[in-house]
């Protein structure tokens, strides 16, 4: 799963802080933090959408995602932030 906070820097932070202290969660990596002059999802709240394998083979970046061998820490940064903006404009 791959999720992204927006929003004032102190307050996404704050948050990130949280989830990495909650136990329901488990093996949480930060791909990357930039700032940011807009958001990229300003409408939502949360998104998700199950993608069945034909789907996700269509997203821009989601193939090495796919591949059971695929280490998570390895991916670029943009190639996240692809795979997101994919995923938003594919369940729109």
């Amino acid at each position: 799963m791959l999720q992204i906070l927006e929003g004032e820097e102190a307050q996404v932070l704050s948050l990130f802080q949280v989830i990495q202290k909650d136990t329901r969660h488990s093996g949480i990596l930060k791909l990357y933090q930039v700032p940011i002059t807009a958001r990229d999802f300003p409408e939502w709240t949360m998104g998700f959408h199950d993608l069945g394998a034909e789907d996700a083979r269509r997203l821009d970046g989601f193939s090495e995602v796919l591949d059971r061998s695929f280490d998570i820490s390895t991916i670029k940064p943009s190639a996240a932030a692809q795979l997101l903006r994919s995923f938003k404009s594919a369940v729109r």
